[in-house]
């Protein structure tokens, strides 16, 4: 774990500082230099950061320091620069904090200095470095007051390669990487300055891809209302997308048609402009209303063109996110299971790098082949591969609450969709939220606990978008479950009607597969044996068109218990 937070006794505090008060004070101004540089630090940093008449002596002051055991040589990685290590964090904390601040700040920008003279073309390797120690310069100054023009040059200069690094990792895909270097970076730019506004749409994406909406529409708000003042179309432009992009999933409600609406209204900008990275998220975008309305069909035709932008801009991360998207249409919609796993494994090589026969989003189509094992060990790898990048992990939990419903273990599916809903209601995430406390709800039904499922179903049906199609069909097969608990039969059928009425609607045929094996288990407890035959006739045939041989098999089944004959092969 992170001990950087654990309280140092004061014993330990008042000895590390007399060792430091029993050197020279030629000596102490050498490790104080040194520990501005860090735990690892270079001869040449070192000199650097010293007065030129005293530059000189420094090899000579750290080999002293090397024979009172605190620093030692280390291994150098840059080539003609003697290497050495402090032997202990604390000799280097203690040495960092009798720095007065004004000098902390001289010293940290002489350093940054240092570091783009010695890296040259090669920047792009240490410029997270560099940036980090303008930005330490910059902070200390406005700390001392008051800010001046040299001061603000420190933070403009601070934010450009924060900016810089910020977008390589978001080529890369590292998502926490990319909030936070972006968010650092504008809050070094004060309000109104033409630089921090261009960053604000991405900076506002960023966040919405880690999942801090609040701090994200904040942003983007700014963003909107500057562009309005400045007649910046393509700022307006992206800045408009990324706050419909957050809102589908911050506030929901409407957002399908709005998001439609967005899309098209924007692309001829970004087209104009020749911007792919924006013309992927515009796309993404234009697939949120198929993907609300469940026509997954129609999403993946938008997907795949943001994908096409994705590569062209050469953004990872961005074709990463498509690609996700991607994934949900193969996996909910009518694409059959093993068309749908080749082309997600194809997803894994490409977006991830995985190796072939892997893929982040072949978890639930192996389910529904009843390759159980597989199915949870791809879950496992996507797990991994979302915590290496930085991602929320609520999509895996989701994921993995599908996959235990498909096989039939309702309690550890319960164990995964609450810990995907918690995370998601930390997060103030209110979309897949529906989504998931109404599969929740679903899980908690299959063991008998109605009544533990009911909150769970008031909070779908809250939550839930008017346009979000799964959402409103998994809450009302469940609340249908907890009226026929009742014995409450009639109202059961009425619900389970108008989630099959919703499901028509959608192409997601396992779902409405799923609606219709529901309502032939209240119309047969109602008696009408035929009419439930007919209705799970159809489940089957759903079920195998999507290739779901596990629910097909239940499904005839049942069928078989009813009299109804079989289904299908």
């Amino acid at each position: 774990g992170d001990l950087s937070s654990v309280p140092v006794p004061p014993t330990i505090q008042a000895l590390r500082a007399a060792r430091l008060d029993r050197l020279s004070a030629e000596e102490r101004a050498v490790i104080q230099r040194a520990s501005v540089a860090g735990k690892v630090f270079f001869r040449g940093a070192v000199a650097a950061m010293s007065p030129e008449s005293d530059r000189a002596a420094v090899g000579a002051h750290l080999l002293a320091l090397v024979r009172k055991e605190l620093v030692r040589p280390d291994r150098s990685t840059l080539p003609g620069e003697d290497a050495f290590r402090f032997r202990h964090l604390l000799i280097r904390d203690a040495a960092y904090e009798s720095i007065p601040k004004e000098l902390r700040a001289e010293l940290h920008e002489r350093f940054a200095g240092w570091l783009g003279d010695v890296a040259g073309e090669r920047l792009e390797e240490q410029e997270e470095i560099l940036a980090y120690h303008l930005e330490q310069a910059y902070r200390y100054r406005e700390e001392l007051g008051p800010v001046d023009e040299r001061t603000r040059g420190l933070g403009r200069r601070a934010a450009r390669h924060l900016a810089a690094t910020a977008h390589r990792a978001s080529a890369r895909g590292d998502v926490a990487a990319t909030a936070n270097l972006f968010s650092r970076a504008v809050g070094l730019l004060p309000a109104g300055d033409p630089e921090r506004l261009s960053l604000l749409p991405e900076v506002g994406h960023a966040l919405a891809e880690a999942g801090r909406y609040e701090e994200a529409r904040r942003l983007l708000t700014e963003a909107i209302e500057a562009a309005g003042a400045t007649g910046d179309a393509l700022m307006g432009a992206r800045a408009r997308v990324a706050d419909v992009l957050v809102r589908v999933f911050a506030d929901p409600e409407g957002t399908g048609a709005e998001a439609e609406e967005a899309s098209s209204e924007v692309i001829p900008t970004f087209e104009a402009a020749g911007d792919h990275l924006w013309l992927s998220r515009a796309h993404r975008l234009r697939s949120t209303g198929p993907w609300m309305f469940a026509r997954y069909a129609e999403m993946l035709v938008g997907v795949e063109r943001a994908a096409e932008h994705a590569r062209l801009a050469g953004d990872r991360g961005e074709l990463r996110v498509a690609f996700g998207l991607l994934s949900v249409a193969l996996i909910f919609g009518p694409t059959p299971v093993d068309e749908a796993i080749p082309r997600l494994e194809e997803i894994g090589r490409e977006a991830f790098g995985l190796r072939s026969g892997s893929s982040p989003g072949s978890d639930i189509p192996l389910a529904m082949l009843g390759r159980f094992d597989e199915a949870r060990r791809a879950n496992e790898e996507w797990r991994a591969l979302f915590e290496e990048l930085g991602r929320p992990q609520w999509l895996t939990d989701f994921a993995r609450g599908m996959v235990e419903l498909i096989t039939g273990d309702a309690r550890e599916a319960e164990r995964f969709l609450r810990r995907g809903r918690d995370e998601l209601l930390r997060m103030g995430e209110k979309s897949v939220l529906s989504t998931l406390s109404a599969l929740l709800s679903r899980a908690l039904c299959l063991q008998g606990r109605f009544d533990e499922a009911l909150p769970f179903i008031e909070e779908s049906v809250e939550l839930a978008p008017s346009e979000d199609a799964a959402s409103q069909m998994y809450w009302r097969t469940s609340k249908a479950m907890v009226q026929a608990s009742r014995g409450d039969l009639g109202e059961a059928e009425r619900l389970a009607r108008e989630a099959v009425a919703i499901g028509r609607t959608t192409d997601a045929i396992n779902d409405l597969a799923d609606a219709l094996a529901d309502l032939a288990g209240i119309v047969a407890a109602r008696g009408r044996g035929g009419e439930a035959a007919d209705l799970l006739r159809e489940a089957v045939e759903l079920f195998e068109r999507k290739g779901n041989v596990v629910s097909a098999g239940r499904a005839r089944e049942r069928l078989a218990e009813l009299g109804g004959g079989s289904a299908g092969p």
